[in-house]
């Protein structure tokens, strides 16, 4: 069955304006959504059984160079037993924050890795494949992603049992030293999950 929720509608959206981050990128601001109502804001069954059921996770945020990146690339880096991507819900860029580079190699990723990620907008993406979850830093990117698919997406924040979302650093102030922590804690709790034990065939190695 396609996923995909009227995806003309929601790749037609009107856009608003655009910013210049010098070398990163024209940023395309689209319509703000309105958040989904009733998200549990607490680890719960379902986001437990999904990410045990899951083949492939999809880390969200605005751009995909600091927080969803982050998570993609360091998940990795730790072996997480998913196939791990991840996306930008808002802005169109070009190549990771330099905050985010600089935290990824302190954590020992080699630089010809963090040369090879290329940021992706939901616009760039296919539709997702069966065995996906997906985790936003906030609600209105799984707004976005629910206008367009019906894939099972949660905050990141509720693997610890917080309702905050992860804030922006570039956009929104926050600390780029915490939130990467923060992630750090959330990549963690994930470690402490078995892909398969819900039924699903945990992927190839």
């Amino acid at each position: 069955m396609d996923a995909r929720r009227d995806g003309s509608r929601s790749r037609d959206r009107p856009i608003l304006g655009q910013i210049e981050l010098g070398s990163y990128g024209t940023v395309q601001l689209a319509r703000d959504r309105e958040p989904a109502s009733g998200y549990p804001q607490r680890v719960n069954d379902d986001l437990i059984q999904a990410l045990e059921s899951a083949r492939t996770v999809r880390f969200l945020c605005s751009g995909n160079i600091v927080r969803s990146a982050f998570c993609e690339l360091m998940g990795r880096q730790r072996g997480l037993p998913w196939t791990l991507d991840s996306a930008g819900t808002r802005f169109h860029n070009r190549r990771l924050y330099p905050e985010t580079r600089e935290a990824l190699l302190e954590r020992g990723l080699a630089p010809e890795v963090l040369d090879d990620f290329t940021p992706r907008h939901l616009d760039d993406l296919d539709d997702p494949p069966e065995g996906m979850v997906v985790l936003g830093m906030a609600e209105e990117h799984l707004a976005f992603w629910r206008d367009r698919w019906s894939t099972p997406a949660f905050r990141i924040a509720a693997l610890l049992d917080e309702t905050a979302h992860v804030a922006d650093p570039v956009l929104e102030g926050a600390s780029f030293p915490a939130t990467f922590e923060r992630l750090e804690r959330c990549l963690d709790a994930m470690a402490g999950l078995s892909p398969g034990s819900s039924g699903s065939a945990r992927r190839d190695a």
